[in-house]
């Protein structure tokens, strides 16, 4: 009869979703873990460097959305414009409804414009948030910036 067939067979499906955590997966689960008792302790230093090891393992893993807004202005500050950029691309990729998502694009603007090189993406971004930015500085930094990548 068909459903002994499925029965027998459900064990075999059912050990696979236990199956113990990869290597790798205990260090992302340990590292994360890590992360948010350092964000939650405002020791923002370590929750950066813990967070660059943790790209290391993984690099498309994205925190909670304020520690991942935390730890990429840590990053920032730090001059970790390689690491800064990359934390600050995937907020914006994971947090598409953050409310001041010009901010977070006008700094990644500046990055790749005046530290990486990268004058494509500066330009996409800086326009991007000119529309958006409301603040009269923020938006001249902005336009300044464009002139300087054309």
């Amino acid at each position: 009869q068909p459903w002994q067939h499925h029965k027998a067979s459900a064990p075999s499906s059912a050990g696979a979703k236990t199956a113990p955590l990869s290597q790798q997966q205990q260090q992302v689960m340990d590292l994360r873990s890590q992360i948010s008792t350092a964000a939650a302790t405002d020791d923002l230093p370590s929750a950066a460097a813990l967070y660059r090891d943790l790209l290391e393992l993984d690099s498309g893993q994205v925190l909670s959305q304020q520690q991942q807004l935390d730890v990429a202005n840590q990053l920032m500050a730090e001059t970790r414009y390689d690491t800064a950029a990359r934390a600050y691309e995937l907020f914006l990729n994971t947090y598409k409804g953050y409310g001041q998502r010009e901010q977070v694009e006008l700094i990644l603007g500046l990055i790749y414009a005046r530290y990486l090189d990268r004058r494509q993406r500066a330009r996409e971004l800086l326009t991007n948030a000119l529309g958006r930015l409301q603040n009269g500085t923020q938006k001249e930094l902005a336009r300044q910036t464009l002139t300087e990548i054309e």
